[in-house]
C-alpha cells in the first residue's frame, strides 16, 4: 500500500524515493502498437537534492511509533542521480532508465537506505509487427504503513503466536524489498484496421523480513487480445488475462495461503478529441481465487474469492496553453504483503491541475484518494491486528521555478490522512519538501 502521488514539481524525485518497490519498466497499454517508427536517439542525465520534513514519518498512530522506536517527526535528505537513454539501430532500438538515491534521516538514522531503480530493454520491428523485451530491478526499504501488530491470542488448532515485541516490530519497518521483472509485448497492427497483441510477464518479489506478512512471492501473468483503430475514431481493444501469484515459505504463525489466481477480460478504448482532450478507459470483469488457504479449527470465512468489475483510465484536458488538467481512476486486484492475505483490491482516484505563470513558474495542485481491502486476511481476533482496510487521502500543492534550461527548484506541501480498520493505523502526516533539480 503505497502513498498517494505528489505535486508536479517533485514528481521525478519522489518516483525514485517513495512508495513500495515495483517494476520500473511498465508495459505499454493493451493493444498499443510496438511497430511504429523508432524513437529518436536521446541521452538524459539528471541530479536532484530533496529536503523533506515529515510530521509523522511512521505513518501510524503514536502507539505503533513508540513500539517500533520511531521518532514521528523527522527530516529526510535525499540526493538522487538519473540516467535515461534511447539508441535506435535501424528500425530497432534499445533503451535504459535508471536512478539511484540515498535517504538520510536526521533523527531515525536506522531508516537510512539506498533506493535503486533500473530498467531497460529492446524494441524489434518487422513489417506490421513489433515486439518489446524489457526488464527491471528495484531495491529499497518498503513503506512503513505495511506493518502489522502481531497479537498474543491463540488460534484453536494453530501454532503458538508470536509476541508483539519491540524487536520483531522494528524489523518490519526496516524491511528491504527487492523486485525483479521481465516481460515481452508483441503486436501486429496497421495505422487503420484490425490488430492482435499479446503480453507475458514474470515478477519476483522478496523481502528481508517475514513478520509483517509474505516475505516473497512470484507472479506470472499473460494476456492476449485483438484491437481495432482508426485515426478518426480512436483505438478499441479486447483482451483476456491470467495471473498467478505464488508465495514463498512463510512462518507458520502467518497462516498464509499458497497464493492466488486472477483471470478476466478487459475492454479498452482511447481517443484524442481535437488537440485539447485525450481520454482512455478500460473496463473489465475480474475473478480472483485463493490457492490452498490454511485449514483452521473452527473454520473461518476469511479466504473468500473476489468476482466483480475492475477498471482504469484517465483524462487529460489542455484548457489553454497555460492551464492543464488531468484525472485518473482505477480498481484493480494485486498481490499483498499483509499477514495471512492472498490479494488486495485497490480502488483509487486522482485529479491534478497545473498552471504556468509565464515561462519560469509552474503551480500545481493534486488530490488523491486510495482505498485498499485485503481479501484472505485471518480475522483480527485470531492471529494478528493487520492493516486490512484503509482509506488514504492526500492533498498536495507545489510551485516550481525554472532558473534556466538545466536548473529548477520546487517547493511542495502536502497533507496525508488515513482511516483504517484499526485505530492504531490511523494517522495524519504533513510534509514540506524543497527539491533542487538539474539536467545535463
Amino acid at each position: 500500500m503505497g502513498r498517494g502521488s505528489w505535486g508536479f514539481g517533485a514528481f521525478c524525485l519522489v518516483a525514485a524515493t517513495a512508495g513500495s518497490a515495483a517494476a520500473q519498466v511498465a508495459p505499454p497499454p493493451m493493444g498499443a502498437a510496438t511497430n511504429g517508427p523508432p524513437a529518436p536517439r536521446s541521452l538524459q542525465l539528471g541530479a536532484q537534492l530533496m529536503v523533506e520534513h515529515d510530521t509523522n514519518i511512521a505513518r501510524a498512530g503514536s502507539g505503533i511509533a513508540a513500539i517500533t522506536n520511531i521518532t514521528p517527526e523527522d527530516t529526510v535528505y535525499a540526493p538522487t542521480v538519473n540516467l535515461a537513454f534511447t539508441m535506435p539501430i535501424g528500425r530497432q532500438s534499445v533503451f535504459f532508465t535508471g536512478s539511484d538515491s540515498y535517504l538520510f534521516h536526521e533523527k531515525n538514522t536506522r531508516l537510512n537506505n539506498d533506493r535503486l531503480n533500473l530498467g531497460g530493454g529492446a524494441v524489434f520491428r518487422a513489417g506490421p509487427c513489433g515486439a518489446t523485451l524489457r526488464g527491471g530491478y528495484t531495491r529499497g526499504r518498503n513503506e512503513l504503513d505495511n506493518t502489522s501488530l502481531l497479537a498474543t491470542s491463540v488460534v484453536p488448532g494453530g501454532p503458538t503466536p508470536l509476541t508483539p515485541t519491540t524487536s520483531n516490530l522494528e524489523s518490519t519497518v526496516l524491511n528491504i524489498e527487492t523486485v525483479e521483472d521481465a516481460g515481452v509485448n508483441v503486436s501486429c497492427s496497421r495505422p487503420s484496421g484490425l490488430g492482435v497483441f499479446g503480453q507475458a510477464d514474470q515478477q519476483w518479489t522478496s523481502n528481508s523480513e517475514v513478520l509483517s506478512g509474505s516475505g516473497s512471492y512470484r507472479t506470472t501473468s499473460y494476456s492476449l487480445g485483438v484491437s481495432y483503430q482508426r485515426p478518426q475514431l480512436g483505438s478499441l481493444a479486447l483482451n483476456g488475462f491470467y495471473a498467478r501469484t505464488i508465495y514463498g515459505d512463510q512462518l507458520a504463525i502467518m497462516l498464509t495461503p499458497r497464493g492466488s489466481e486472477v483471470s478476466g477480460a478487459n475492454l479498452s478504448f482511447s481517443r484524442r478529441l481535437g488537440g485539447r482532450i485525450e481520454a482512455n478507459v478500460s473496463v473489465g470483469y475480474t475473478h480472483a481465487h485463493t490457492l490452498d488457504p490454511p485449514v483452521l479449527t473452527p473454520p473461518v470465512d476469511a479466504f473468500k474469492d473476489f468476482s466483480g468489475v475492475t477498471y482504469s483510465g484517465g483524462v487529460t484536458f489542455r484548457a489553454t496553453s497555460r492551464l492543464h488538467m488531468a484525472a485518473t481512476f482505477q480498481r484493480q486486484v494485486t498481490p499483498t504483503l499483509l499477514a495471512g492475505g492472498s490479494f488486495e483490491i485497490l480502488t483509487g482516484y486522482g485529479a491534478d491541475v497545473e498552471y504556468s505563470l509565464g515561462t519560469r513558474i509552474t503551480l500545481g495542485l493534486r488530490a488523491d484518494r486510495q482505498q485498499s481491502e485485503t481479501t484472505g486476511t485471518v480475522p483480527l481476533t485470531l492471529v494478528a491486528l493487520p492493516l486490512t482496510d484503509s482509506r488514504v487521502n492526500d492533498l498536495s500543492a507545489s510551485a516550481t521555478y525554472r532558473m534556466n534550461k538545466r536548473l529548477s527548484v520546487s517547493l511542495t506541501g502536502s497533507r496525508e490522512t488515513r482511516k483504517a480498520n484499526d485505530s492504531d493505523f490511523n494517522y495524519t502526516n504533513d510534509r514540506v519538501a524543497l527539491t533542487l533539480s538539474s539536467t545535463f
